[in-house]
């Protein structure tokens, strides 16, 4: 497994695994409709220098991304991440994620933080064994695409503080 930058080539294959239902219900996120959405979403990453985004490649297959959006003049990142459903439970993500946590301390991040729906249970078994603990309050979104309000839980690798105001300037 290697993570290499993410770039239109990567289209296709992201595609693909992010139309799948478990995966957009695991997320709650924001849905790609069509490879011109998807194609709009990596050049606005490739143009955007706080987020380093990767695509997660076994054997010349795209398996998902992983990536940090740093913030604060990189005091600040917070990772985010997904597999293709067929790559789960191997060990692909928990690699992905000690690959990332080590970028973002080469970068100088101070605190790295997560955050996940609490229906999310496999990324919050992934997190918790990847270092990272649950932030003591539960963050209250304004609402996914169907106006339902959400609780989001924030983890930490790195020293919490400042939750607040990270996740406003997340959007959430």
């Amino acid at each position: 497994m290697k993570l290499v930058p993410l770039k239109p080539q990567h289209i296709l294959g992201y595609y693909k695994q992010y139309q799948d239902p478990e995966m957009i219900k695991l997320l709650d996120g924001e849905v790609l409709d069509s490879q011109c959405e998807v194609s709009q979403f990596i050049n606005e990453s490739i143009e955007n220098p706080s987020e380093h985004d990767f695509a997660i490649i076994k054997n010349r297959r795209f398996l998902g991304i992983i990536g940090i959006d740093v913030l604060e003049n990189g005091k600040y990142a917070c990772i985010y991440y997904w597999l293709g459903q067929e790559f789960r439970g191997k060990g692909i993500a928990t690699s992905a994620i000690k690959i990332m946590t080590s970028y973002a301390k080469n970068l100088k991040v101070e605190k790295l933080y997560a955050f996940v729906w609490p229906h999310n249970r496999p990324s919050i078994s992934l997190l918790i064994g990847n270092g990272f603990v649950r932030l003591p309050e539960t963050i209250k979104t304004q609402g996914n695409k169907l106006g339902f309000m959400l609780d989001l839980y924030g983890y930490e690798v790195l020293e919490s503080s400042k939750l607040q105001r990270i996740v406003q300037k997340l959007g959430f």
